[in-house]
């Protein structure tokens, strides 16, 4: 058996359930064995639906509190999330890019630009997702100020339609936006 396929049946025992507990006890495992956080990041985008959402969220929980570990990560994780359908994936790695868009190459910004903007104009997306679309986008507004109209626009477009959770990030991105642009 290779060591990645070692690192990985490591890690799947690690995550026998989704308690906040266990995951937390994963996340310090992974600041004391740093070797096995490619191999979890592998874990959060494969085929096990299930898998992926546990161990997407300890790639999170380490990422919030040991961010250095993850970043040099962050193309790879970029690539794969913009290819998965593990929606619970989706959710965690997102929040990544929050902050750490900077880190992507140009070629991948446009791409992740692109995938926010058309994340946050499908109804269809789960909320949480469409929320953390639009807050990256608008942290990016603060690098592309050409955004700020656009994204504005678009969350207003959205609006009515939305829920209570995508209304309440909306009115918060709103309120930034609406100062922003009239420099009120």
């Amino acid at each position: 058996m290779s060591e990645s396929s070692q690192q990985t049946k490591i890690i799947e025992k690690m995550l026998p359930d989704s308690y906040r507990k266990t995951a937390d006890k994963a996340k310090d495992f992974l600041i004391e064995h740093p070797e096995f956080v490619n191999p979890i990041i592998k874990l959060s985008f494969g085929q096990d639906q299930i898998m992926g959402m546990r161990s997407s969220r300890v790639v999170l929980l380490l990422y919030q509190q040991k961010p250095k570990l993850i970043q040099p990560f962050i193309t790879e994780i970029f690539d794969h999330l913009y290819s998965t359908q593990n929606k619970s994936t989706i959710r965690n790695m997102l929040h990544l890019f929050i902050d750490d868009h900077k880190l992507l190459d140009e070629t991948r910004f446009g791409k992740l630009v692109d995938y926010c903007f058309r994340m946050l104009d499908s109804p269809s997306e789960k909320i949480a997702q469409r929320a953390l679309a639009m807050q990256i986008l608008y942290n990016i507004s603060s690098r592309i100020i050409e955004f700020k109209g656009e994204l504005k626009a678009l969350i207003e477009l959205h609006y009515e339609e939305g829920s209570v959770g995508f209304k309440c990030t909306a009115n918060n991105i709103l309120n930034k936006l609406n100062r922003e642009i009239t420099g009120n």
